[in-house]
């Protein structure tokens, strides 16, 4: 959903939002990571929205190596209960045949 202030924002219904860059070759995806309740109980939660072309993301989580495919320009992957927001690394776009 875009913004009047050329914002681009991503809702997700009974998780989250987040705003940030439109999608662009500099900013080939957004990212939003929550974990409503930190450590134990409900796992983190990373998703975020790709322009065309991005065919997966990769990231780490805890350590280990994450390839997340995005499909119709969306991508999320669910983290361990044990897991927070600050397990997981910056995340990077593949694009088409890399």
């Amino acid at each position: 959903m875009p913004t009047t202030k050329g914002r681009l924002c991503v809702v997700v219904e009974n998780l989250s939002g987040s705003c940030g860059y439109p999608l662009s070759q500099t900013h080939p995806i957004t990212t939003t990571l929550t974990d409503p309740d930190g450590i134990g109980g409900v796992p983190p939660v990373i998703y975020g929205v790709a322009r065309d072309g991005i065919t997966a993301v990769l990231f780490t989580v805890s350590g280990r190596p994450v390839n997340v495919p995005v499909r119709d320009n969306f991508f999320a992957y669910e983290g361990r209960p044990f897991e927070t927001v600050f397990s997981f690394s910056a995340v990077t776009a593949l694009e088409g045949g890399e």
